[in-house]
């Protein structure tokens, strides 16, 4: 399990659903975030559908943060710190 005590915890089959569904979207857009859960044919993803609910996708995406600092922020944060 992954989470913290204030309540939001989710398992790591979750992490991966969440990470393929991510990268599901990415593959394959839609004009609306709504579509790729709707019962349209046309518009849904049922790899997407049938995996996760829209609902706890996007709890899982509100709490999960990744940290993209890059190499050159890295840099002038520590010449900032090493001049004061």
């Amino acid at each position: 399990m992954i989470g913290d005590q204030k309540g939001f915890v989710f398992v790591e089959e979750e992490f991966f659903t969440y990470l393929s569904i991510f990268l599901a979207m990415c593959l394959c857009p839609r004009p609306a975030f709504e579509d790729y859960w709707k019962k349209d044919p046309l518009l849904s993803n049922s790899f997407i559908f049938n995996r996760m609910t829209k609902k706890r996708w996007l709890e899982i995406h509100f709490w999960l943060h990744f940290d993209v600092i890059t190499v050159e922020a890295r840099v002038s944060l520590s010449l900032l710190h090493e001049m004061n």
